[in-house]
């Protein structure tokens, strides 16, 4: 009668639950190692681009400082060229230089018409 069907009822969702649960277990089973393997190759991607930020930051540091090793070198090379440069202009004092440019000018003249003077004289 109706308790027997009740009965088998139950029965018959307690053998499907145990179904469900089994297959949810199986499920999730299969779904650890899944997780795990993803979470791994994330950790290793994470430390790829990790290394790779990293070296080429330091190819960027590196980079830098072979600029700054070139400027500097050139202004070492430039260093003596300027203190020769404003050695010499303390040597030559503003009245020296005019005085040494009237006395060039003046020889030039007098050059110029030593040579004048020899082709008319021609």
């Amino acid at each position: 009668g109706m308790e027997g069907e009740k009965k088998e009822l139950q029965e018959r969702l307690k053998s499907q639950e145990k179904k469900v649960d089994y297959f949810i277990r199986a499920k999730r089973l299969e779904e650890i190692p899944l997780l795990e393997t993803n979470a791994a190759e994330s950790a290793v991607k994470k430390r790829e681009q990790w290394n790779k930020l990293e070296t080429e930051r330091i190819e960027g540091l590196n980079r830098d400082r072979e600029l700054a090793m070139k400027h500097r070198d050139r202004l070492r090379r430039m260093l003596p060229d300027k203190e020769e440069f404003i050695q010499s202009i303390k040597d030559v004092r503003l009245g020296d230089y005019q005085e040494k440019l009237e006395t060039f000018n003046k020889m030039l003249v007098e050059k110029r018409e030593e040579r004048l003077a020899e082709r008319r004289a021609q």
